[in-house]
């Protein structure tokens, strides 16, 4: 006799599948934890990992960098100032936020190793929906 899975088991076993087998290159990078896009004013603030630095201070997705050990981060590039943020594990590198509310605020890090996870997946509500996101 055969064992039926319900459907949304499924979903979730072919998922972790494809989540360990397809994709499962992640990065690691020492700075403060962050995925970001360069704006007008510096680094704009996408998301926080889980565990990274960034994440102790308090950061969240809206906040922009707007300068990086005294440096002007406005005009620049997401590779220039990512490059700014990043350094020797242990090192601190010290930057000034500006959150969504206007407030400006600087933040001392210390840079540690961040894991960039190459995907993450999740059950949606309905339990036969799984979702897939690609970060690298």
């Amino acid at each position: 006799m055969v064992k039926r899975q319900k459907r949304g088991a499924q979903v979730k076993q072919n998922l972790e599948e494809w989540k360990n087998n397809l994709f499962h290159k992640d990065i690691c990078v020492v700075g403060i934890g962050i995925s970001a896009v360069a704006c007008d004013d510096g680094l704009s603030i996408v998301g926080v990992y889980d565990g990274a630095p960034a994440q102790k201070l308090g950061l969240v997705g809206g906040d922009t960098i707007i300068s990086v050990e005294g440096k002007s981060a406005a005009g620049q590039t997401a590779e220039v100032i990512t490059g700014w943020l990043k350094g020797e594990a242990g090192s601190k590198v010290t930057f000034v936020v500006r959150h969504a509310d206007g407030t400006e605020e600087t933040y001392t890090a210390t840079r540690a190793k961040v894991v960039i996870p190459s995907t993450t997946t999740e059950m949606l509500e309905d339990g036969t929906t799984g979702y897939i996101v690609c970060n690298t």
